[in-house]
């Protein structure tokens, strides 16, 4: 499963957690040393080309415009590619996000 953003969702930890309680409890336990609030409800992931409710962010600018309104599977396959949504995504302070839009550049031959 390949989200908008090149993200791999069956390597994503909060993806797995919404498949295994016991990953949850544990990423959960992992989360609470910087934010004592985290609960193993919040692992409810699905991907993002699932349901709205089951999302990890259901506020994502790169998921409503490449699923939502360009009814596309992932970016690498948009012509505005890569767009302002894009670049701010894989310029943020996540090494994982860089790769996933590295995977995105891959795709399209990039």
């Amino acid at each position: 499963m390949l989200a908008p953003c090149g993200l791999t969702c069956t390597e994503c930890e909060i993806f797995e957690a919404a498949q295994d309680p016991k990953k949850a409890e544990e990423l959960t336990i992992e989360w609470q040393k910087f934010d004592k609030n985290a609960k193993p409800e919040w692992f409810k992931c699905r991907g993002c080309h699932g349901e709205d409710e089951l999302v990890w962010d259901g506020g994502c600018d790169i998921r409503e415009c490449c699923i939502k309104i360009k009814k596309l599977d992932n970016c690498s396959l948009c012509d505005d590619f890569p767009c302002e949504h894009i670049l701010n995504f894989e310029n943020d302070e996540h090494d994982h996000h860089t790769a996933a839009i590295a995977n995105l550049r891959k795709m399209r031959g990039e």
